[in-house]
């Protein structure tokens, strides 16, 4: 996963920005389509200011997996990298239609 990641702050807010990819953010951003933490954490590590606010969430979701991949391998993200392993390990994505 080694991209160019175009985001810089400072490293202080590494925890806070793991934390978006909580069950209670997550569960905010499907239900209601925003979180006021993402907004929060965004607004304080200067994050906005680095992206083109037509940036899809998706891909920004995916930017600052990548981000805290390079930089902040906390507890999600080793459980996701587990997982993604044991599931391509076992089984393939793509579909044989006979």
């Amino acid at each position: 996963m080694e991209k160019n990641i175009p985001l810089s702050m400072d490293p202080k807010y590494y925890p806070v920005l793991s934390r978006v990819f909580s069950p209670a953010v997550i569960d905010k951003i499907v239900s209601t389509g925003k979180s006021a933490y993402l907004t929060e954490v965004c607004k304080n590590c200067d994050i906005l200011d680095q992206l083109s606010l037509s940036t899809k969430l998706s891909n920004f979701l995916d930017l600052i997996y990548a981000f805290l991949f390079k930089n902040y391998r906390n507890e999600y993200i080793y459980k996701n990298t587990i997982a993604n392993k044991v599931l391509l390990g076992k089984h393939s994505l793509l579909m044989n239609y006979v």
